[in-house]
């Protein structure tokens, strides 16, 4: 007698014991209540990953489904894994609804991507069909992140993993009334020109050591247009040879924007947006730029970078194969 091998204990680093460890660390948060996407290329690597409320999935499966297969074309992704991230149904009814919305992906004409695997995690276990079906068992254990190479390498990366969605979004609340009177009364006094060198000096070398008026220089130069557009083209150079820059950028930038008076908050909320895109964080990415479209709902580059987030737009586009850098205008011709 014979039996296929679970596919808890496949040395494959598509499999689901390693890929679901590493969720917290691809999100950066405990996902909750939610339905986790995650995309795969011809050679199983994760091209991308989408969280949605489940409840959204709940309401609207086609509409989810479709939203789905678009990401999976832009991000050319082939295969995907579908997992209920600790909603409330009834792990029966997880199961049809996942079943459901893989069925009517397939229905979403004209690029299909094969649905690898479905999943289920609750208070530390997991389970799929394949398990029910190939070893009797019906939960595993999560792997610790040393037990898991993907999660491991993004421990060693630096990807923090928050308690909740909620904690992440915290980063972005403004500071204190106090902390933003001081960083408003610096820009009261200050120059009307705006010196970039002086800015991306503050966002390349003083990371965590910034004074009121440093922040206010960076704010200064985020409001006005051809500061931003230089500001972004530049780091757009200098990650070709280095991609950490958008990271290294935000510890800068983040202080910044939760300093910024409301009259400034647009730009410098959308380049913080545009560095958390190209750092891979949609999260914070749509949180930001949220703040510059509640700032100003005009603001025409957080406009387009909000239709870039809702579509899944790779942030890899941004900057492809043009030997002559994006220019302002990357997003419109995208």
């Amino acid at each position: 007698m014979t039996s296929t091998p679970c596919r808890a204990v496949a040395n494959d680093a598509a499999a689901p014991h390693q890929v679901l460890a590493a969720i917290p660390g691809l999100l950066g948060f405990q996902p909750q209540d939610s339905l986790v996407v995650v995309f795969f290329d011809p050679t199983s690597h994760i091209v991308m990953t989408a969280r949605l409320d489940w409840s959204d999935l709940v309401a609207d499966e086609d509409g989810t489904a479709a939203q789905l297969v678009g990401y999976a074309s832009r991000a050319e992704a082939e295969g995907l894994a579908l997992i209920a991230a600790g909603p409330t149904q009834h792990p029966q009814e997880q199961e049809r609804q996942l079943e459901r919305l893989a069925f009517a992906m397939d229905r979403a004409a004209p690029y299909q991507p094969s649905v690898l695997w479905r999943a289920h995690t609750q208070a530390g276990r997991w389970w799929s069909p394949d398990c029910i079906w190939t070893c009797g068992t019906r939960s595993h254990e999560l792997l610790a992140v040393y037990e898991s190479p993907l999660a491991y390498s993004l421990a060693l990366s630096g990807r923090l993993v928050a308690p909740s969605r909620d904690a992440v979004l915290a980063r972005l609340s403004p500071a204190g009334a106090v902390a933003r009177r001081r960083v408003a009364d610096c820009m009261a006094v200050a120059p009307v020109g705006v010196c970039m060198d002086e800015a991306l000096e503050l966002l390349l070398f003083l990371r965590g050591e910034l004074t009121p008026a440093d922040l206010a220089e960076i704010i200064r130069a985020c409001h006005q247009i051809s500061g931003r557009d230089e500001l972004l083209l530049r780091f757009t150079s200098y990650a070709r040879s280095k991609p950490e820059v958008w990271r290294e950028g935000l510890e800068s930038l983040e202080p910044a924007m939760t300093h910024a008076p409301d009259s400034h908050l647009a730009g410098i909320a959308t380049v913080v947006a545009f560095f958390h895109w190209q750092n891979g964080d949609g999260l914070l990415a749509s949180a930001a730029v949220g703040k510059a479209l509640a700032a100003d709902p005009g603001y025409r580059l957080a406009g387009l970078l909000s239709v870039a987030l809702s579509a899944g737009l790779p942030p890899g586009q941004w900057d492809a194969g043009d030997p002559d850098g994006p220019g302002a205008s990357g997003l419109e011709r995208l």
